[in-house]
């Protein structure tokens, strides 16, 4: 059978490898880790140091990824949530920043694309306060390695102190209209990669939501686990990065969040830590008294494979409004409360799960 490629750009127009790893070396000298309260709260240089320290202690790590579109209304609801955790005897260990599509394009692009409804940095100043409103650990996820800025945003993260960013499966499906530049992108996010790989002894973490990218076209999870390895043979292999995956979106059964959960300790043979493992959003709909139940179902499922096999994910916490609108931090904070309680109780139902072997703690 002959196979047909439909190529956006010519493959031998990219750069050698010699030449990308000079710009890398360059690009990496200038960046310098930054510390965020929540390292100097914890104790820690990196959020895979307090992974990999909490996965020890038995604790279960929770996360919640915020979408306002603005500093000021950001900066005020991760406060908010921040202290009416604590109030009510609570936490959050970690807090997704959702940025906004234009930040996936460079500045004198942006106005090519219509503004979304995620954050946008307007300034250096707003980058470097994203670890220091509360002692909750950023996470940046969407358009930042992979997408047309990968480089720039990068280096904005790690001086700010994310030690943690991704998401290059979004590079496979993510599309940014009227702006054709394939060929810069790859370039872009190899460099990227490269960076993060330079501080990887620093606890730097390379992240993957698997059901963003082509894994959410696949029927089985032997398929989605192999298409796991290829992302882990690019980043880590070849490029160096620490690699870690995050799934959930998709998983509608606890049971197999936890087997999947397993799947990927297998191929984790750099033994570096996971991110989150995302909340199952296909079951939440307008019903929010329903979306309570899905909301608990799949939670039970993360935490008792994070109490059996602890991989440093930590269990994404996803209010009821979700699927109709962008939750306030009052919704956050009830879906917190919710978790909570399934934390609890997980310790009653983990002696009945039969798991599919026996195998040694990752930390």
């Amino acid at each position: 059978m002959e196979i047909h490629m439909n190529k956006r750009f010519e493959f031998k127009d990219l750069p050698d490898m010699a030449s990308i790893r000079s710009e890398i070396d360059k690009i990496a000298k200038d960046v310098t880790i930054g510390e965020t309260l929540f390292m100097k709260e914890k104790g820690v240089k990196s959020e895979a140091e307090y992974k990999i320290k909490m996965a020890k202690e038995g604790h279960i790590m929770k996360h919640t990824h915020i979408g306002w579109n603005s500093w000021d209304t950001t900066a005020k609801g991760t406060e908010k949530i921040y202290n009416e955790l604590t109030r009510r005897g609570s936490y959050v260990d970690r807090f997704g920043y959702c940025l906004d599509w234009v930040m996936g394009v460079p500045e004198n692009m942006r106005h090519l694309l219509p503004v979304g409804t995620g954050l946008t940095f307007k300034n250096p100043d707003e980058w470097a306060k994203i670890g220091q409103v509360v002692p909750v650990q950023p996470h940046l996820g969407d358009h930042m390695i992979g997408s047309l800025n990968s480089v720039e945003n990068t280096v904005n993260a790690l001086n700010a102190g994310v030690t943690t960013m991704g998401n290059i499966s979004q590079y496979y499906t993510y599309e940014y209209p009227g702006i054709d530049m394939e060929k810069e992108r790859v370039i872009g996010m190899i460099e990227a990669i490269g960076v993060m790989g330079k501080f990887r002894d620093q606890g730097t973490i390379i992240h993957s939501n698997l059901d963003d990218g082509f894994g959410a076209q696949f029927h089985d999870l032997a398929n989605l686990v192999g298409w796991a390895m290829v992302e882990r043979y690019i980043v880590e292999d070849l490029l160096g990065g620490g690699m870690s995956h995050c799934f959930g979106n998709l998983f509608s059964d606890p049971m197999l969040r936890i087997t999947f959960s397993q799947a990927m300790l297998e191929i984790n043979k750099t033994h570096t830590p996971g991110t989150m493992a995302y909340g199952n959003t296909i079951d939440f709909g307008f019903d929010y008294e329903r979306n309570f139940g899905a909301l608990s179902s799949y939670s039970l499922g993360d935490i008792i494979a994070q109490r059996h096999l602890p991989s440093g994910h930590a269990v994404t916490v996803i209010p009821v409004t979700e699927a109709a609108r962008i939750p306030s931090a009052d919704e956050i904070i009830q879906a917190h409360m919710t978790v909570d309680m399934m934390i609890e109780k997980a310790q009653y139902f983990e002696p009945y799960a039969q798991f599919i072997h026996k195998r040694t703690r990752m930390f």
